[in-house]
């Protein structure tokens, strides 16, 4: 961090405004793939997923995945789908925090979030930009992913 809050602030929020949006796009991505594979129309689709979660969505594609894919892709498509879980709950201990610009000790960054029940309370953790950075550039590779194996798919179906 450079020891301006200012600076600490923008670089934080642009961080978190690329970890929203690669996220987001995943997620995009997932939905349009899936509504692909199951050959239903869009407005079907959003009408069946409703505003469900992310690994709601996921769960939903799995048993589509494992009755219509080679094992070998759907072997592929589940470690992708472990991933992205864990990537998701990441991303939501970011997006979902309270942020001190600076840190309690005058520097730095630390994120705040509520400690989950039984022990209600509030945990502060020192955390750098670039694990946020490092985050959507997970995000960015699951997409990258993705659309390989959705890629694959359509030459397989061919």
């Amino acid at each position: 961090m450079t020891g301006n809050a200012a600076d600490d602030q923008e670089r934080l929020f642009r961080a978190l405004g690329w970890l929203v949006a690669s996220s987001a796009s995943l997620e995009l991505l997932v939905f349009h793939n899936m509504v692909s594979r199951a050959g239903v129309p869009m407005t079907t689709a959003k009408v069946l997923m409703g505003t469900d979660g992310f690994d709601t969505t996921l769960s939903r594609l799995d048993p589509l995945v494992s009755a219509t894919l080679p094992k070998e892709v759907e072997r592929d498509f589940k470690a992708w789908c472990s991933d992205a879980r864990t990537a998701m709950a990441e991303r939501g201990r970011f997006v979902h925090a309270t942020w001190l610009v600076p840190g309690r000790e005058g520097k730095g960054l630390d994120r705040l979030e509520r400690d989950r029940l039984p022990v209600a309370g509030i945990k502060a953790t020192a955390t750098e930009v670039k694990e946020i950075e490092a985050l959507a550039q997970r995000f960015d590779g699951l997409s990258d992913r993705l659309g390989r194996m959705a890629s694959a798919l359509r030459v397989l179906a061919e």
